[in-house]
């Protein structure tokens, strides 16, 4: 059905901009105050992201359910 379909995507938009959204602006941020974004504590609070990501990635969770 065609409007089924349309309801997916929208609804996949909705769901996915917020990520998308802060996503851009933190490399926009990262890229325009890299040395006053580039600190310890920014640092430590992206590797513990990265390695709960990896850690997810393998056992296999969804992320955004």
């Amino acid at each position: 059905n065609k409007i089924t379909t349309i309801a997916y995507i929208f609804g996949t938009i909705i769901y996915i901009f917020p990520i998308i959204f802060v996503g851009i602006n933190f490399v926009r941020r990262l890229l325009t105050n890299f040395k006053e974004e580039c600190n310890e504590k920014n640092f430590t609070i992206g590797i513990s992201c990265a390695i709960a990501l990896g850690i997810s990635y393998i056992a296999g969770h969804v992320l955004l359910a």
